[in-house]
């Protein structure tokens, strides 16, 4: 017995193929016809989300209270560089997914550019901006490690968007 998945842009179905279903006596069809527009503000949400939790991370080490979790943070060994790399790739990633949606026209390829520049220029002006806010300090290593997060993240979204017929697919 083999497992068999076809995909076309609507519907996802599994088929079982056996001498059984051959004849017709049994049939696996798990694909439900779903909203393309549904799935796809799914992702806009997802990206909605990534962004608000990040521009509160700002704004709470703007205003010196993150204090607990840069305490936390700072146990791990390179955990502030760790923080910016996993943070600004996550933030990469989404809002790459989010401007590749289906019916934006974009190929996976243009949407994955189009997030990792925008993103790193929200960074880079973030950044640059801790020099005059008196509880943060600028540091060209966090800059970099913003960087690769956000290459990283860029280049794992081009690679979801290439392979999935429906960008959001991934957030079903």
């Amino acid at each position: 017995m083999s497992l068999r998945v076809v995909v076309d842009e609507t519907r996802t179905r599994s088929r079982v193929s056996s001498k059984g279903a051959r004849r017709g006596l049994s049939r696996l069809d798990f694909g439900k016809k779903r909203d393309p527009t549904a799935r796809s503000s799914r992702v806009r949400t997802f990206a909605l989300i990534v962004s608000l939790a990040i521009a509160t991370i700002v704004v709470l080490a703007n205003t010196g209270n993150l204090g607990p979790v840069l305490h936390l943070v700072a146990q791990v060994p390179y955990g502030d560089k760790l923080a910016h790399f996993v943070l600004m790739g996550l933030f990469a990633f989404a809002i790459s997914l989010a401007l590749g949606r289906r019916e934006s026209g974009r190929s996976p390829e243009r949407a994955a550019r189009l997030g990792g520049l925008g993103v790193f220029a929200v960074v880079f002006v973030e950044e640059l901006s801790q020099r005059f806010v008196a509880t943060r300090t600028f540091d060209l290593l966090d800059l970099g490690a913003d960087a690769f997060g956000i290459a990283l993240g860029a280049h794992l979204a081009y690679r979801v968007l290439r392979r999935v017929p429906s960008v959001s697919a991934v957030l079903v």
